[in-house]
């Protein structure tokens, strides 16, 4: 591969993180917990009809929901006892567009309440 084919491909990774980070910032029914400096953003959806107290339980039935339907396989942490959503990019060939229609995904579920 050779060392210009892999930096090309660090580049991309971290313009896509970069890029991302944007696309959640701009959202309000998304909280970006930090910029990251690689490929982690930890992030979390949050509506404005549901309480904070509420919140962490959400987004964990959201990423349980997601992953028992194979549609996305959504990495998770905890910050401080909160949960969170996690994307760690990883793949040079990950575009704006897969993160656009993730996200897409974790609102549709989201504001469905998940029952």
């Amino acid at each position: 591969m050779g060392r210009e084919k892999l930096g090309s491909y660090i580049d991309k990774v971290i313009d896509t993180t970069e890029q991302a980070a944007k696309l959640i910032e701009s959202d309000p029914e998304f909280e970006l917990l930090c910029h990251s400096d690689f490929s982690v953003l930890v992030f979390r959806y949050v509506p404005e009809n549901v309480s904070s107290e509420n919140i962490c339980d959400l987004n964990l039935k959201i990423k349980k929901t997601l992953f028992n339907s194979g549609e996305v396989l959504l990495a998770s942490t905890k910050v401080n006892g909160k949960f969170y959503l996690k994307f760690t990019i990883l793949n040079p060939i990950t575009t704006i567009n897969d993160i656009k229609a993730i996200l897409e995904s974790i609102r549709n579920y989201g504001s469905k309440g998940i029952k």
